[in-house]
């Protein structure tokens, strides 16, 4: 709460002062911002454009130092953050230097030219790594190495390399080329990634990767789970004849209670399935891996028995035991279909 209270005075402080204020007390960038607002308002325009020239001058030094020890560190994420510090100052210096005809040209141009040195420092990085990268493939015939420069050459072109280095895409295509691992399998096309194909038919070159898959066999596992419901009732079973002294005979039911016990068997049935994904590594490039794992599907059935007097039911029950016939087929055709759309790369 009582930082709160400070930011709010520091705010009111600083929403009261002129841009000429602010800048006199340091606070250089927000003068920046205000001149250029009150400009834009047609306010007081003659001394806020003195004051977007002082600030400009200002805020470029302070770039220049900035980039002066990042630019120079051996950290390229550093570069890149320097980068977006420079290119977001050039966009607001480039709106205000419209503002003010061309005052603070000289000062945007200092910051212009700090960032096109720093672009071309940081994709001569990547352009001299990526080549660094293929020029170990040629030697030593790794395709990770073609692999490593791929990467850096789009680095290099996500920071707009081919402005300087015109080869740019022909040597990231090459890279790429050189850095796919091929495999064939005894199932097809197992999917394909950016660095991964399945050997072309025609192809005049042996795979990298020769890969087997196994399904195993099919087992099965089941599982009760049992429920019962007890009924009860009370029934006539008979009658008593009782003559009175007057002769008037009376009938009185006999009732019995009787119950009956209905049994619910929930059987669930199980079908697993282990497959094995083989890996050979023909050409000492393959960078696929041998797996395993698992698949299940279940379903389920019932049974249902009554024990006990049936007259005790409230209503009739149909009674059922047995497997159904084709579950179990059902079971293996759905374990293998999850199977075969889990196996790839």
């Amino acid at each position: 709460m009582k930082n709160l209270y400070i930011f709010a005075i520091l705010f009111v402080f600083i929403a009261c002062k002129s841009p000429t204020e602010l800048l006199e007390s340091g606070h250089h960038n927000t003068a920046f911002t205000k001149a250029v607002s009150q400009i834009k308002k047609n306010k007081n325009v003659e001394e806020n454009v003195r004051v977007v020239q002082s600030a400009a001058k200002i805020k470029a030094e302070k770039a220049m130092l900035y980039s002066s020890i990042y630019a120079n560190t051996d950290k390229v994420k550093d570069w890149v953050k320097t980068q977006r510090k420079l290119y977001n100052l050039l966009e607001e210096m480039g709106q205000a230097n419209i503002l003010v005809k061309g005052l603070i040209t000289e000062d945007y141009d200092q910051v212009c030219t700090e960032k096109k040195n720093l672009d071309y420092q940081i994709v001569e990085h990547f352009y001299d790594e990526g080549h660094d990268h293929l020029d170990r493939y040629y030697h030593d015939g790794q395709k990770e190495d073609a692999r490593l420069a791929y990467k850096s050459f789009k680095e290099c072109e996500k920071h707009e390399g081919e402005k300087f280095f015109q080869r740019l895409p022909e040597e990231t295509n090459e890279a790429y080329q050189n850095g796919i691992v091929y495999y064939t399998s005894n199932y097809g096309n197992l999917g394909s990634k950016l660095f991964l194909k399945h050997l072309p038919k025609d192809a005049a070159f042996e795979p990298d990767c020769e890969v087997y898959v196994d399904h195993g066999f099919v087992s099965f596992s089941t599982s009760e789970n049992t429920s019962s419901e007890t009924q009860t009732q009370e029934i006539e079973t008979g009658s008593e004849s009782v003559t009175d002294t007057s002769g008037i005979t009376t009938r009185t039911p006999i009732y019995e209670t009787v119950s009956a016990e209905i049994i619910t068997k929930e059987i669930t049935i199980t079908a697993s399935l282990s497959t094995y994904v083989h890996v050979k590594n023909v050409t000492d490039q393959c960078n696929l891996r041998s797996y395993s794992f698992n698949t299940e599907a279940s379903d389920s059935y019932q049974e249902v028995s009554v024990s006990g007097d049936e007259r005790a039911l409230f209503h009739h029950v149909n009674e059922s035991s047995g497997e159904p016939p084709t579950l179990r087929d059902k079971l293996e055709d759905k374990v293998i279909d999850e199977a075969e759309s889990e196996v790839g790369y």
